[in-house]
């Protein structure tokens, strides 16, 4: 048999999370015991029930919700190319402030 290792900082704090965790579960557990045997037996029921409906819809909400998310369009190979902002009026800019880009040119 090979030797054990030593325990890292890691294992500890997983250790101390499993504990944690193990807790947690043990007092809803215990609650929902409690829930059971007095007359608030039918919450018991309704909050699993509504917990799996919950995680239903989350599941299903990509699916049920899909209808705005299409796919990227791809133009075609032999689409017309756009024309480059820098060919406009002899090369100059739309937006910058020569008198050539001004509508109606010369005033």
């Amino acid at each position: 048999m090979s030797e054990r290792r030593n325990m890292q900082i890691g294992d500890w704090f997983m250790a101390a999370l499993n504990v944690l965790l193990g807790a947690v579960v043990g007092s809803i557990v215990d609650y929902v015991v409690q829930i059971f045997t007095t007359a608030l037996w039918p919450f018991a029921v309704l909050i699993p029930l509504m917990l799996a409906g919950m995680w239903m819809f989350d599941r299903m909400s990509d699916w049920i919700f899909s209808i705005g998310v299409r796919p990227e369009n791809k133009p075609a190979e032999n689409a017309r190319a756009a024309i480059p902002a820098t060919e406009f009026a002899g090369g100059c800019r739309p937006w910058c402030c020569c008198i050539e880009a001004r509508p109606g040119g010369y005033a």
